[in-house]
C-alpha cells in the first residue's frame, strides 16, 4: 500500500518537497522562505537602530543635567536647504521703499482710498460657486457680488470705475462645475493677477468651523521677499482694511512656498 501510495504521488508534489529539502539544506524555514527571512533581518535591524536612538538620547539628557555642552543636530528643511535667491530684496533698501512709495497701491497704504471690492464670476455659476463666493464676500470685508448674467467685462470694469471700487474679482469655473481660478483686478491701473486654486475646502464643509464674522480681519503675509513676491503681497494686501478689528479674533494668513500661495482664515 505504501509503495502504491508513492506512486500516486504527482509531479510537482515531489518537486516541492525536493524545494523544501533544499531549503532546509541553507537553514531556510520552509514556512517563511527567502522573502521572509530578508523581512526578518530588516525589521531586526530598524529594532536595533531604534535601541540604538534611544540610548543616544538618554545619554544626551544626562550630559545636560551635568551641565555637559551638547552639539544637537539641526533638522533639514526646505527652507534651510533652499538656494541663495539673488531676487531676494530688502525691505529697508532706499530703491525699494522709494518703487513702493509710487506704485499702484501706495494710494491704499498712505490711507488715501479705502478698499471697495467688487466680487463677479463667469456667466452661468455653479451652486459650488456661489457657496465659495458668499464665503469669499464674508472673508473680504467692504465687497459686494455682482451678478454676471450676460454683461461682457469691459462692461463689469466700466460699473467698477463708476462706482468707486479699488478692485475687481472674477472667480472662474472648470468643466467639473468647481472654482478653479481667481483673477484680482486693481482699479484703475492694474495690475491683474491670475492665482489658480488648488485643494480648495470651504468653511460650510468643515466640521467644527467656527462661525464667519463680517469684522476686520488682522492680515498675516509670510515669505514675500522677492521683488514679484513684494507687489503680489502689496496687492493682497491692498484688498484688505489697514485697521483690523481685533476684538472679532479673525487672523487671515498667505503663505507663500515653493510658487504656491497656502491661504488659511482662522477665528
Amino acid at each position: 500500500m505504501k509503495k502504491d501510495s508513492e506512486k500516486k504521488k504527482s509531479v510537482k508534489a515531489v518537486k516541492n518537497e525536493k524545494k523544501r529539502e533544499r531549503q532546509r539544506i541553507r537553514g531556510l524555514d520552509p514556512k517563511v522562505g527567502r522573502k521572509g527571512k530578508k523581512m526578518e533581518k530588516v525589521l531586526e535591524l530598524r529594532t536595533q537602530k531604534k535601541k540604538q536612538k534611544r540610548i543616544e538620547r538618554r545619554k544626551r539628557k544626562e550630559d545636560e543635567r551635568r551641565g555637559i555642552p551638547v552639539i544637537r543636530k539641526t533638522p533639514n528643511t526646505i527652507e534651510s536647504l533652499r538656494r541663495f535667491d539673488e531676487t531676494l530684496v530688502d525691505p529697508e533698501d532706499a530703491e525699494v521703499k522709494f518703487e513702493e512709495q509710487i506704485d499702484e497701491f501706495s494710494d491704499h497704504f498712505s490711507r488715501n482710498i479705502t478698499p471697495k471690492l467688487l466680487i463677479t464670476s463667469t456667466r452661468r455659476p455653479s451652486e459650488k460657486m456661489r457657496t465659495y463666493m458668499k464665503e469669499l464676500l464674508l472673508v473680504l470685508s467692504n465687497s459686494f457680488y455682482f451678478a454676471r448674467e450676460e454683461y461682457k467685462l469691459k462692461e463689469v470694469v466700466k460699473h467698477a470705475k463708476e462706482n468707486g471700487f479699488t478692485s475687481i474679482l472674477l472667480v472662474t469655473q472648470g468643466s467639473n462645475k468647481l472654482p478653479n481660478g481667481l483673477y484680482i483686478c486693481s482699479l484703475p491701473r492694474g495690475p491683474t493677477t491670475f492665482f489658480k486654486l488648488t485643494s480648495l475646502k470651504l468653511a460650510s464643509e468643515m466640521k467644527g468651523a467656527g462661525v464667519l464674522v463680517a469684522t476686520k480681519p488682522e492680515i498675516v503675509l509670510n515669505s514675500f521677499n522677492t521683488r514679484l513676491g513684494r507687489r503680489i503681497g502689496r496687492q493682497i494686501a491692498s484688498l484688505f482694511s489697514l485697521d483690523p478689528e481685533f476684538e472679532g479674533r479673525r487672523v487671515i494668513t498667505f503663505h507663500n512656498q515653493r510658487d504656491m500661495i497656502f491661504f488659511r482664515h482662522h477665528r
